[in-house]
């Protein structure tokens, strides 16, 4: 299949989306002076996301995060996946969604509705999941992700969307640099290789509390344990308060972005471990802290521990989750 470039738009929005990975490679938005930048990572050359080994933009499945050993047992049998970070599955597999081409099932100025047909087996995953993505922009400064999936057979599904925001626009500032807002009581800790555990911890008191908005850079204690297994940043799940949105910041363009999500959990990661010197939109370098990632989904690696909703679709059950991307200027 060929690679494309699809372009949704309104008069605060242009969005770029391609087939492969359902990828977000640009939202070009207006600052506080009305000049529309790019305000997510993308490559220069769009051939580099054949590669994409930071997930820029990237559509995840059929699982998001990892998995320990890449195992799972599902209603009393062993499913053994497709290991590509070390003895763990990451994000769905060597081959997941993310490296996949997406048929077009319906385009339009503002919307584009993405099929892709996951077979039994694959990444070792069970059953045949139909799975379809709608991007779409609602009351011209929202960018809704709306997922519907179904399976012929009980099978781990978790999709997220792995864009990288930097609001300052066109790569002026890091994310150390933006403010943010997590509402949520509790995240989850990350051991010294960065695979998740089962031990929750109450966030206040912590560099992990953003329940008021603070700025990322300045919140970081060097000294903090979980910062340390996260390479010197965040790289976590934070437990998502009901019905309440993550908010980020760009004081100085005037961006906010506000995250409404009807997941249970949210991952940060400040891009900690990004690659650098890949060549990004406007001839930028590629470097760590450069973006955001507010990965809307639940806990990964769930499947193996107690105390967490395991994501599981059942058989002929319908899947659904929905994201909103409200851009606005403070």
């Amino acid at each position: 299949m060929e690679l494309r470039i699809f372009e949704l738009k309104s008069p605060k929005l242009k969005i770029e989306i391609l087939n492969l990975g359902g990828i977000i490679r640009k939202i070009e938005t207006p600052d506080k002076n009305g000049i529309f930048e790019n305000v997510v990572l993308g490559y220069e050359n769009i051939e580099e996301y054949y590669k994409n080994p930071d997930y820029l933009g990237s559509l995840i499945g059929r699982t998001s995060g990892r998995i320990q050993n890449g195992e799972f047992i599902l209603n009393d049998r062993k499913y053994t996946l497709a290991k590509n970070d070390g003895n763990n599955n990451l994000h769905g597999g060597s081959k997941g969604f993310n490296k996949v081409f997406w048929e077009v099932l319906n385009y339009t100025e503002s919307s584009i509705l993405l099929s892709y047909t996951s077979g039994d087996g694959e990444e070792g995953y069970p059953g045949t999941a139909e799975i379809e993505v709608e991007y779409r922009i609602e009351n011209e400064d929202e960018l809704i992700v709306e997922y519907k999936a179904v399976s012929d057979k009980d099978t781990l599904l978790d999709l997220t969307q792995h864009s990288y925001f930097n609001l300052s626009g066109n790569y002026k500032r890091t994310s150390l640099e933006h403010d943010l807002k997590i509402p949520s009581d509790s995240f989850v800790e990350i051991d010294e290789s960065g695979m998740i555990t089962d031990v929750i911890k109450n966030v206040k008191g912590s560099p992990f509390d953003f329940n008021t908005i603070k700025n990322i850079g300045k919140n970081i204690d060097p000294e903090d344990k979980q910062i340390q297994n996260a390479s010197g940043a965040y790289d976590h799940a934070f437990i998502l308060n009901n019905s309440q949105n993550i908010e980020l910041y760009d004081k100085i363009s005037g961006r906010k972005m506000t995250v409404n999500t009807d997941a249970p959990a949210v991952i940060f990661y400040n891009s900690t471990k990004m690659g650098e010197n890949m060549l990004l939109t406007g001839g930028i370098n590629s470097r760590r802290f450069l973006g955001a990632c507010l990965e809307t989904q639940h806990i990964p690696n769930a499947v193996n521990f107690s105390g967490f909703k395991v994501p599981v679709l059942k058989k002929n059950d319908i899947y659904r989750s929905k994201t909103v991307f409200k851009f606005s200027i403070m």
